[in-house]
């Protein structure tokens, strides 16, 4: 898809759950909204793909007395890994470990997650990700991004493939949780504009040639 088509892509809401917003406090499972979009793009406006939302709303569940981890603890087990990395159960704020590897963490509680990782190998899948940001940029503090195949059996093509998505996802200036599938991004930052990730993601490769020689041709250390 050229540069001109990738100026069209925009996202369509195909579905929501749950369909119909309740008072919040009756549930745990109230707090989190899941809306599946559509990516539409090109001229032609056809649909190149999806990509799954779900935001989690921790702050209102702090505002009607509801455990951050019930929150969690009702809707799945990644948002279970994802609060035990987030936060320390003693204070309910967020967990050294966190702040250590983010190194400034949004005051927002609420996060948006997104399982549907495998849309980032393509230029629209990353472009819905930058449009999806746009518009969660003061509903949320931080989105992440789950890459499942860092933690799964798959074959060497399908690793090497999600090394990608993990780098193409921090040219956008998200925080790779080592050990984990799961990469941060703080909305309170300054976010990169698409053209910028690209840009860098072409020129990572280069670098990274460029350091490889740097380090060939260092000179050993004499040993005695």
């Amino acid at each position: 898809m050229n540069a001109n088509a990738l100026s069209h892509v925009y996202l369509r809401a195909n579905a929501r759950h749950p369909a119909e917003l309740r008072p919040l406090g009756q549930d745990p499972e109230d707090f989190t909204v899941t809306t599946v979009y559509n990516i539409i793009g090109g001229e032609s406006e056809r649909t190149l793909g999806h990509l799954e939302s779900q935001h989690v709303k921790f702050g209102a569940a702090l505002n009607e007395g509801e455990s951050f981890f019930d929150v969690a603890d009702s809707h799945s087990q990644d948002l279970c890994d994802i609060h035990g990395l987030m936060y320390n159960p003693d204070t309910g704020w967020h967990a050294d470990a966190f702040e250590k590897i983010m190194g400034a963490t949004a005051c927002s509680t609420d996060i948006c997650y997104i399982p549907t990782d495998e849309i980032f190998d393509h230029a629209w899948g990353r472009k819905a990700l930058h449009v999806l940001c746009q518009h969660n940029s003061c509903a949320v503090g931080h989105i992440v991004v789950g890459v499942s195949d860092l933690m799964r059996p798959v074959s060497a093509k399908e690793y090497v493939r999600a090394l990608g998505r993990v780098a193409a996802l921090q040219c956008m200036g998200f925080v790779h949780y080592v050990g984990t599938p799961y990469l941060f991004l703080n909305m309170e930052l300054r976010q990169s504009t698409f053209e910028e990730s690209e840009a860098a993601m072409r020129e990572a490769p280069k670098l990274q040639l460029k350091q490889s020689r740097k380090q060939k041709q260092k000179p050993e250390l004499a040993t005695v």
